[in-house]
């Protein structure tokens, strides 16, 4: 697993946020907290998908 330094995290949110900015899409914030979590390596990509399916399926 990649350890990544809270200054690299910033870094990769800042630049999604940017992108997603030029779409004319504001990331929400459990987006933001999900993609820390993935990037910190606390939970796995397909953990934080089921995640916002559960959340916003259910």
């Amino acid at each position: 697993m990649l350890i990544r330094s809270e200054k690299e995290i910033n870094k990769i949110i800042q630049n999604v946020k940017a992108t997603m900015n030029i779409e004319g899409i504001e990331m929400p914030l459990v987006s933001e907290q999900l993609g820390r979590k993935v990037l910190k390596g606390e939970i796995t990509a397909e953990q934080a998908v089921k995640l916002i399916k559960d959340r916003y399926i259910n």
